[in-house]
């Protein structure tokens, strides 16, 4: 998994959640989240629940560590066993990464690099180059 500044960890969808990766040293595979800011991770779930773009209930679980907006710049993980983590988004925040754009071949085919699809701050940049290269007959996105 590569390192974003808005995944912090992949957690399994089972309840409760097992962490799968992470790049926080204090957190490792096998952890289990118990809690977020002392409020037990299924019902922190689903008080987030309804910010959660997915196509069902599980794939929402899953996707319960992925999008930072869920989640205050700082927080506490309970792990199992009372272990205690802080977490602070800010220390793990990448340089802001942009969406790229140009003509491979002028008028017939364009390219679009687009940092991220999940981030509302990059889709401006990308519907900007999709405007600009309307009338190309091939146009290409690419996420890294």
């Amino acid at each position: 998994m590569r390192k974003s500044s808005n995944v912090f960890v992949r957690a399994a969808i089972s309840h409760p959640r097992v962490v799968q990766s992470s790049f926080i040293p204090s957190l490792t595979p096998g952890d289990i989240i118990a809690s977020v800011d002392n409020t037990p991770t299924e019902v922190f779930f689903q008080q987030q629940q309804r910010y959660i773009s997915a196509s069902s209930i599980p794939a929402q679980s899953n996707n319960l560590f992925l999008f930072p907006y869920l989640f205050l710049e700082q927080f506490t993980l309970t792990l199992d066993g009372n272990r205690k983590v802080r977490i602070d988004r800010e220390k793990f925040k990448q340089p802001q990464q942009k969406t790229d754009g140009r003509w491979l071949k002028s008028g017939t085919t364009a390219y679009i690099r687009h940092s991220a699809f999940y981030h509302p701050w990059f889709e401006q940049g990308a519907l900007e180059f999709v405007r600009q290269f309307r009338d190309a007959q091939a146009l290409i996105i690419d996420e890294p």
